[in-house]
């Protein structure tokens, strides 16, 4: 399996357990993935095309260590580097991407694998004052090309919209 098969394959298994938690009518049997111009994938809600683009939460500093760009077998979080520097700044890079999708919505999907610790505290806290991962989630969806912006976390088996 290439590279680019592999990645495809933890995007399908990574969104298959979002469709499944998402609240989302989203038919399992039409996900598949997508090659650019068009978002990682697409798949089908309540009968009408749908796409997402998928990002890997993983500090840039330690995928960059670990030569794969999100990829990896094993490591841990750069100390300085923990998680929300790190969701921020894809979220602020995909909020610049464009695709061609012919007019059907595009989502941001955020997810956290499982077998990569990542320290990311509550998104909220209680504080009233907005966190900088709210900010650029906010930011992102009013400017970028998606329609909403989701995370999914394996560990927990969980997804939840940012935005």
């Amino acid at each position: 399996m290439t590279a680019s098969q592999q990645k495809e394959a933890r995007e399908r298994l990574m969104f298959g357990g979002f469709a499944a938690q998402s609240g989302l009518e989203i038919d399992r049997s039409s996900i598949m993935s997508c090659n650019p111009p068009l978002p990682d994938i697409r798949c089908t809600i309540n009968g009408s095309t749908y796409f997402f683009e998928l990002a890997e939460v993983v500090p840039p500093a330690q995928a960059r260590a670990l030569g794969t760009k999100g990829v990896y077998r094993s490591g841990f979080p750069d100390p300085d580097d923990k998680g929300p520097k790190a969701m921020e700044a894809i979220i602020r890079q995909k909020q610049t991407k464009t695709y061609v999708t012919d007019g059907a919505p595009v989502d941001l999907l955020l997810y956290f694998n499982k077998d990569f610790p990542l320290f990311l505290p509550d998104l909220t806290s209680g504080d009233p004052a907005l966190t900088a991962i709210a900010l650029a989630a906010q930011d992102c969806k009013q400017h970028g090309p998606f329609t909403r912006i989701w995370t999914y976390c394996s560990w927990n088996d969980d997804a939840k919209q940012l935005a």
